[in-house]
């Protein structure tokens, strides 16, 4: 059963001068399977004027979350809203065919997706193919102009932006359920992924299996990581297995401390 806490939903919510000013700004949305996050940026500046970060600990789901605040109440000049999802796969645009998106995700996943979406990445020549979410015709729904993609999607523009022009290079998303790497050589990607994690050392586990896929050596390339997981010892760990190792404490991309919202500013 969806419970309502009405103290919550009064301090989520946007100021009214804010929604009074919604043709020029850019609405920026997180919707994770255990926390929601919201941003407010200047379209023309990419000026945070508003952030917010809650956990989901109710029954709610993402969408009914958002339908109990005022971010519907008005159409925000953008909206780009990106949500937690492991079930996806790059497509070469060469290759590509829209009809064929659910097949991208069997072939990938060995199930298929109940429903798909597509995100054209031209800077990489290529489309991510992915599963919706359940309550994404809600969401449509209540703000007609969102664009919905996964979290891996802006990772892989932030990679393409950061790595060298020559040599391989990894960025890794940190949560504290999931890890999200991107692999890029030559600043196009080898590989993106998405697997669950419960501690440090699923972390350096699928870092070391990703580079013996590759044949890279894995003391010796560059690695970047974003980190959204206050508490975890990753630097002390990983410092002992790389020798080029970049850790980027959220606050260095936001001054409200997240990775999403300026991500979304500066990707999405």
């Amino acid at each position: 059963m969806a419970v309502f806490n009405p103290e919550l939903a009064a301090r989520m919510k946007m100021p009214k001068e804010l929604l009074d000013e919604a043709s020029g700004l850019h609405l920026a949305m997180h919707l994770g399977e255990q926390s929601v996050e919201a941003a407010l940026f200047d379209a023309a500046t990419f000026q945070c004027r508003w952030h917010v970060f809650s956990e989901i600990t109710d029954a709610l789901d993402p969408a009914q979350y958002v339908y109990q605040r005022n971010w519907n109440e008005q159409v925000f000049r953008k909206c780009s809203l990106s949500f937690d999802c492991d079930r996806y796969a790059l497509i070469p645009h060469t290759y590509f065919d829209a009809n064929h998106c659910e097949e991208y995700i069997r072939l990938q996943h060995g199930s298929s997706a109940s429903h798909v979406g597509n995100l054209e990445l031209s800077e990489i020549d290529a489309v991510l193919c992915f599963e919706l979410p359940a309550w994404q015709s809600y969401i449509s729904t209540m703000i007609p102009n969102a664009r919905l993609f996964p979290a891996a999607a802006l990772l892989l523009r932030y990679a393409r932006m950061h790595s060298p022009r020559e040599g391989s290079a990894f960025y890794a998303w940190v949560t504290r359920q999931s890890l999200t790497l991107a692999c890029m050589k030559d600043k196009l990607p080898s590989i993106i992924s998405t697997n669950g994690i419960t501690n440090e050392e699923d972390v350096l586990y699928h870092l070391s299996n990703t580079a013996m896929q590759l044949h890279v050596d894995l003391e010796k390339v560059p690695l970047e990581m974003l980190i959204s997981a206050p508490g975890f010892g990753l630097n002390d760990l990983l410092e002992k297995y790389m020798l080029n190792l970049k850790t980027l404490p959220s606050s260095s991309l936001c001054s409200d401390g997240s990775f999403i919202a300026q991500l979304h500013a500066t990707c999405a």
